[in-house]
């Protein structure tokens, strides 16, 4: 979904898990694109106005910079890094300091949260959340790309042999017994 965005030079600027959407027919949709950027057109909001979901933001939202498709790439890794953890990869007691923690440091590792975690799966989501757009992932398709090659065989569940990954749904803090979110890759 955002890679057709992207190609059609829209930045959504708010990708965080209430915009996406799982259709019953397994489609990914991807939604609420009312603070979206076209690229190449001047930006109608005001300066220094930060847009976006806190928990979710890019260091260069933050910092008011120029955005671009890694940007929305940035908040898919931090919406993916909380759907394998179980926890926000940044916390602060203000919005303000929240957004800022970001730009000066990287989120903890998900191996250090949930021990089970592919280490390939790890990569893909501190990439996508570097802090230097120029670190992240080239395109959606890049980022896809990664996922689907992620061995999931590490969390599957050996009765069913299924390669789908059960996800607390409480931040883990030592091994414990599966239940929760169902995340497939597709």
């Amino acid at each position: 979904a955002l890679a057709v965005a992207h190609k059609a030079g829209v930045i959504h600027r708010d990708i965080k898990p209430a915009n996406i959407l799982l259709s019953d027919d397994g489609r990914v949709l991807v939604t609420d694109f009312g603070i979206a950027k076209v690229l190449d057109e001047p930006d109608l909001t005001r300066t220094a106005q930060v847009l976006g979901t806190v928990k979710y933001l890019a260091p260069e939202q933050v910092e008011g910079g120029p955005v671009d498709g890694r940007t929305d790439l940035y908040a898919l890794g931090a919406v993916l890094y909380e759907a394998v953890c179980g926890e926000a990869p940044f916390r602060a007691e203000t919005p303000a300091a929240l957004a800022l923690a970001r730009m000066h440091r990287d989120p903890t590792k998900p191996s250090l949260v949930l021990t089970e975690i592919p280490a390939d799966l790890e990569t893909t989501v501190m990439r996508a959340m570097s802090r230097a757009p120029s670190d992240r992932f080239a395109s959606a398709n890049d980022m896809r790309a990664a996922l689907r090659s992620t061995r999931l065989e590490v969390l599957a569940d050996p009765e069913t042999d299924s390669a789908a990954v059960e996800i607390p749904t409480r931040p883990p803090r030592a091994k414990r017994g599966r239940s929760g979110i169902l995340v497939t890759l597709v």
